[in-house]
Formats: C-alpha cells, sequence, structure tokens
C-alpha cells in the first residue's frame, strides 16, 4: 500500500512537472480586416490604412502585422506593428505611400497578421488616378530656387506618359508656368493668382524642364518614364 501510494505520488508529481514545463497550446483564433481612408488615389499621395484585429471563441495575446502583397514601389508601414489582442480586440493604423511612378487602375494590397501557427490576411484595393499635384509652398523663394516646385517632398517626379499634373497655388502671390508647349507640357496663357490651379497632360517621355515665367529663379523638372 506504501509503495502504491508512493508510485502513485512519484507518478502524480511527474506528471505534474511535465505539465507546468509545456504551455498550453493558444486557444481560440482571430479575424482582420483592413479599411483604406480613400477608395481612390493620386499619384504621390499618402493614405491611412484601420486594421481591426477581432478575436474569436476566447483568442487572447500579440499579433503581428506585416505587409503582404504590395504592387512595385508602394511602401506599408505600421504604427504598432505588434498588438495586443483582449477580448475586446485591437486596432492598429497602417500608412500607405503611392509612388509617383504607380500605374493607373486597381491596386491590389495584402496585410499579413500572424500569432503563434495562426496566420490570416486581410486583403483591400486602391484605385490609381494617373494624376500628380504640385504645391507651389507659401513664402516659396524666387531666386535661385530649384526645389521651388517640390513635389511633396520629390524633386523631380517620375511619372507615366498621360498624367495629368496640376500646380496649385498656395503662395500669396501670382505665378506662372512656363513651359516649352512640347509634348503637352503648355506654357500657362495667364497667371495663376493664390489659390487657383493649372494642368497639362504630357503625352510622350522625356525630362522636361520648366520655371515660373514671372520670378525665372524658381525652377523645376518633370521626368516622364514610359
Amino acid at each position: 500500500g506504501s509503495a502504491g501510494g508512493a508510485a502513485g505520488g512519484s507518478a502524480g508529481g511527474a506528471a505534474g512537472a511535465g505539465g507546468s514545463v509545456e504551455p498550453p497550446g493558444p486557444t481560440g483564433d482571430f479575424t482582420v480586416a483592413a479599411t483604406l481612408d480613400s477608395p481612390s488615389s493620386a499619384l504621390g499621395e499618402t493614405h491611412q490604412v484601420q486594421i481591426a484585429v477581432t478575436p474569436t471563441s476566447g483568442f487572447e495575446g500579440p499579433v503581428t502585422l506585416s505587409a503582404g502583397t504590395l504592387p512595385t514601389g508602394f511602401a506599408l508601414t505600421f504604427d504598432q506593428p505588434t498588438l495586443s489582442v483582449t477580448a475586446a480586440g485591437a486596432m492598429a493604423t497602417g500608412r500607405l505611400v503611392v509612388p509617383t511612378a504607380a500605374p493607373a487602375g486597381t491596386a491590389a494590397l495584402t496585410i499579413h497578421a500572424t500569432s503563434g501557427s495562426l496566420a490570416h490576411d486581410a486583403m483591400t484595393q486602391l484605385t490609381v488616378r494617373a494624376e500628380f499635384t504640385i504645391h507651389i509652398a507659401r513664402g516659396v523663394a524666387t531666386n535661385n530656387n530649384p526645389d521651388a516646385f517640390g513635389a511633396n517632398p520629390l524633386r523631380i517626379p517620375m511619372l507615366q506618359a498621360g498624367t495629368k499634373i496640376t500646380w496649385v497655388n498656395d503662395d500669396t502671390v501670382s505665378h506662372r508656368i512656363h513651359g516649352d508647349g512640347v509634348n503637352g507640357f503648355n506654357h500657362e496663357t495667364g497667371s495663376m493668382a493664390p489659390g487657383a490651379k493649372y494642368s497639362i497632360t504630357i503625352t510622350a517621355p522625356g525630362a522636361y524642364d520648366y520655371r515660373c515665367h514671372i520670378h525665372e529663379g524658381m525652377q523645376g523638372t518633370v521626368i516622364v518614364s514610359r
């Protein structure tokens, strides 16, 4: 009886020790969803992506986010790459940058979410418009300034032929885009008052230097790659 008790106790103790070494496996699961702040984008814009992780069947624990399949040149980062998911779920914000050379059309995006052996993807899409906006900054230097038309903040945007380019005058004085009239890069016929816009569409590849007709020291370049 004593031997049996000792054996039983020893076996039970060994089993208990073994149980304490191996942590319990994950319980439950989760889903992940992504929502963009806009269904469409011009070239060179930045957008926010809201990522929601929702637990199911009692899941709680860390979930790591990463960029999955993205179109060429797109960049996606997260304010919280790893979330601590509770019963209430968890949210993160992503920052998506659309490159200036992106082709017009539908861009499919995938976000990975993993926790141990669990892995899920959230898929969303963005319609890219063949449009690019250059803001003329308030108080821009008008003398010897090759960055006068800094494009958010690219000095020389790489664009595709057929892209609509719009200058927006955020300055307090008038400006006027001076182009050579080749391949759609037309010279602005009048002054661009504060708050006004001027648009062109370049139709062929090439490097196009331009300046302000009023302030010749304000210079810029647009490269159309294809």
